[in-house]
């Protein structure tokens, strides 16, 4: 469907997508042609960090989300314009910008275009994911001022997950809660949507099979996919669930979040944030980075190691029960991507379903790391989010004079 604020005018030069990905701890911006997506012109990266500097210092109340997250909106777009410049890009050739948007919540079942119905629809959302929805909504909102009269799209993480069936989506609560919207909802979507789109070109027969995939970076998780759809998932409501991550601690006794709130007297919105920064890997080693962690010999950080490919191990064998065996399995992110002695340590644990891989073509990182004619097919890939985006802004357009 062609929005209707998409005019009929002559948009012949121009020629690029805009796709930004407003992350936890960074802003991603890549520019890429719109007939050519798979060649990307820019790909740059900000941190919040620099955000807060660029941007102008709010008059009162910094201290809540949603002021920090315009303040840090206020500084991208000069950020991005400084890019642009340097990459002697104009505004007038950018034809549509791509918003990765963590949250769909329960009313959005489909990528977006980001109208003004769809705005609203996200605003309404921000209790269920106050730590990116203002961001996203504030970055949002800047780019619609410096992009005006042309297309912006929302790319949503947790709508590939919408095919899981309903004993994966509700939660062990009050019923009240799911009918509310509270749910399991599933990340990085768009991560596993790249994988599953490069699965059928590499390995058919696996890709209409059963796979468990793990997306292994700063934030981690293990999705089954079967015929290609999500069933299941290991992030839930939010994208503190699951596995043992960077930062964030992944699965945790509900009793120990309450005695530590108790303990250290955290509000809800502390504790959240305790939650996301102190607990996995920078919990157990006082550092979430695998690769830093990789090259320390200390006790706590082989202790950390040992933990996470024994949480991703864990997590595996509980999405092959969900597809009740398994025909593959990818890795990716930067940590499946980039760490052989993680895979390694991962499918160690799990030889006694016959997986093993091959030593030399996991320290070269695949991309396929199995033995030949191993019954399950292991794998590692490069997942490509931008191009996701790109396609799905392409698709939504599709019609539309540019």
């Amino acid at each position: 469907m062609v929005a209707r604020h998409v005019r009929p005018t002559n948009r012949s030069n121009r020629k690029l997508l805009l796709l930004i990905n407003a992350g936890s701890s960074s802003i991603k911006i890549s520019i890429c042609g719109f007939h050519r997506p798979a060649r990307s012109v820019i790909k740059q990266s900000v941190t919040l960090t620099a955000m807060r500097q660029v941007g102008r210092r709010p008059a009162e109340t910094a201290g809540r989300i949603i002021h920090r997250s315009r303040h840090m909106a206020d500084g991208f777009i000069p950020w991005l314009a400084s890019v642009m410049v340097e990459s002697h890009i104009s505004p007038q050739q950018i034809a549509a910008v791509a918003h990765r948007i963590v949250l769909a919540g329960p009313r959005l079942s489909q990528h977006q275009l980001l109208t003004a119905e769809t705005r609203k629809r996200l605003a309404e959302l921000i209790e269920f994911d106050p730590q990116h929805l203002p961001l996203e909504l504030a970055i949002v909102a800047v780019c619609r001022s410096a992009f005006p009269r042309i297309p912006h799209t929302a790319c949503f993480d947790s709508v590939f997950h919408q095919t899981m069936p309903l004993e994966s989506k509700v939660l062990p609560i009050s019923w009240d809660y799911y009918q509310r919207g509270v749910r399991r909802y599933g990340f990085h979507g768009l991560s596993y949507a790249s994988l599953v789109r490069q699965i059928h070109s590499i390995d058919p027969r696996a890709a209409h099979g059963r796979i468990v995939m793990a997306h292994l970076g700063s934030g981690c998780s293990v999705a089954a996919i079967k015929h290609g759809h999500s069933v299941a998932t290991t992030m839930a409501f939010t994208p503190l669930a699951g596995v043992v991550m960077g930062g964030r601690t992944g699965d945790i006794d509900p009793g120990l979040i309450l005695y530590i709130m108790k303990r250290e007297k955290l509000t809800p919105a502390k504790m959240e944030r305790w939650l996301a920064e102190n607990g996995g890997l920078t919990g157990i080693a006082g550092c979430g980075d695998m690769q830093t962690l990789l090259r320390r010999k200390d006790a706590r950080a082989r202790l950390a190691v040992d933990i996470f490919c024994r949480s991703i191990a864990h997590h595996i064998v509980a999405c092959a029960s969900e597809l009740a065996g398994i025909d593959a399995i990818v890795f990716s992110g930067g940590i499946g991507e980039h760490a052989p002695e993680i895979r390694r340590g991962i499918i160690g644990q799990l030889a006694f379903l016959g997986l093993a891989i091959d030593p030399v073509a996991n320290r070269a990182n695949g991309p396929q790391i199995s033995p030949p004619g191993s019954r399950v097919r292991i794998w590692c890939l490069k997942t490509n989010e931008e191009l996701e985006m790109a396609l799905i802004t392409k698709r939504l357009l599709k019609g539309a004079v540019l």
